[in-house]
């Protein structure tokens, strides 16, 4: 109920953001902090952005959580967003590593508080997959589930969502313009294809995402570093032989 009230709030404060422009900026992040946003009363981070006129700016993020990969200094970042009455640079979508980031929706109400309230449980069945190939035309985070997926474009001209995995167990593995050949199930309500596994042609790595049963291999990894187990060996992609 809290966060639904925090949520109405923010919308209603917020409406006046319809009025003006988005800026879109590029740079290099300088340091990352941690503070407390006032609005959602919510630990976010703070990072500071040298852009492209060598000017600096002060960039609201989010919680560390919701971006699923650590940010870090020396990172080149494309930021969207709009400039608070404090000064501070209110950012609606982070793009690094031609990866999109949706951090607040276009009334500027945090989507992290929006994912606190949804969850979504799809059932893998086996029996209805299918394995095709096509090329990644576009590669971002679904805000619902906080998983990425890739706009992949088939032989046949069509364009399908395929959805993968965080993209801290991904590591860079898949780009925009890659060939891939992937095998998953279609999720009907969502018209988007859960990927089971993924061969990236360009790099000849397969990256194993979830078994056939459906359970994700990120769940199991994160289960073994609450455990305290040693993972440094591990890898979600191998090389095909």
């Amino acid at each position: 109920m809290k966060l639904l009230t925090t949520i109405t709030v923010l919308f209603i404060v917020m409406t006046g953001a319809l009025f003006a422009e988005d800026i879109e900026v590029s740079g290099e992040v300088v340091s990352i902090d941690e503070i407390t946003d006032s609005e959602t009363d919510t630990e976010v981070l703070q990072a500071r952005i040298r852009v492209q006129n060598r000017d600096m700016i002060e960039a609201h993020l989010c919680p560390a959580w919701y971006l699923e990969e650590d940010i870090a200094p020396e990172d080149e970042v494309t930021l969207i967003g709009k400039y608070g009455e404090g000064g501070e640079f209110k950012v609606r979508e982070i793009v690094r590593n031609e990866v999109r980031r949706d951090i607040r929706d276009e009334l500027y109400v945090p989507l992290w508080l929006k994912t606190q309230l949804q969850s979504q449980h799809h059932l893998y069945n086996p029996e209805d997959e299918v394995q095709t190939d096509g090329t990644v035309e576009d590669l971002y985070v679904e805000t619902n589930t906080s998983i990425m997926e890739a706009k992949v474009k088939l032989e046949s001209g069509e364009t399908v969502r395929v959805r993968l995995a965080p993209d801290w167990y991904l590591k860079n593995q898949l780009r925009i313009g890659d060939e891939v050949e992937f095998i998953g199930d279609e999720v009907e309500e969502d018209g988007v294809i859960m990927a089971r596994e993924v061969r990236n042609l360009r790099t000849n790595l397969e990256i194993a995402l979830r078994t056939r049963q459906g359970a994700t291999h990120w769940q199991e990894k994160t289960d073994r570093k609450k455990a305290a187990v040693p993972t440094s060996s591990e890898t979600p992609g191998r090389k095909k032989q």
